[in-house]
């Protein structure tokens, strides 16, 4: 869970504990104590607050977590669908992303393919891809409304974004 988004979130919940918490810290370096000092100052008078409203905003954000909503993007590669089907985004430990699926034919043989090219690679990470934005049908690059070959309804765009396994299936 995101640091800053608990912070926010505790903040929110009693933001009077916090400011005045950083009122007491900022005052104690003022007249010359140091950070540890001042910390320990700030913390006696007004932590007990500050750690509940911080304990509030963890119980939330497990609670939206445990819903499937507050999710803030990459999600832990154990976590992704592994149906040979689904087409998500990965990114591996160097920061590269690809649109990725999992390829398990057997049960011996099992690993995550590139979408684009079909090779191996070690995704640490992953998050759905998003929705695509609504067409309109209108561009230089579309045909006249219902014409053309390439005309396409939204059950074929929603499948066109599943990808197919190789001959032989997926047993993820």
């Amino acid at each position: 869970m995101s640091t800053k988004l608990r912070e926010k979130i505790a903040r929110i919940i009693d933001l009077d504990a916090h400011s005045s918490w950083q009122r007491l810290y900022d005052l104690c370096l003022r007249d010359g104590d140091d950070e540890t000092k001042a910390r320990e100052i700030a913390d006696f008078g007004y932590g007990k607050s500050v750690r509940a409203s911080q304990e509030k905003a963890d119980a939330i954000l497990a609670a939206l977590a445990a819903e499937g909503q507050g999710r803030e993007g990459w999600q832990d590669i154990s976590t992704a669908p592994k149906d040979g089907r689904a087409e998500i985004i990965g990114i591996d430990g160097c920061g590269r992303v690809y649109k990725t699926w999992f390829f398990a034919p057997s049960g011996r043989t099992q690993q995550w393919l590139r979408a684009h090219d079909s090779v191996p690679w070690h995704p640490t990470h992953w998050m759905p891809l998003p929705a695509p934005p609504p067409v309109s049908g209108e561009g230089s690059l579309c045909p006249p409304s219902g014409q053309g070959p390439h005309r396409e309804s939204s059950s074929s765009v929603e499948a066109s974004r599943q990808v197919a396994p190789p001959e032989g299936g997926a047993n993820g």
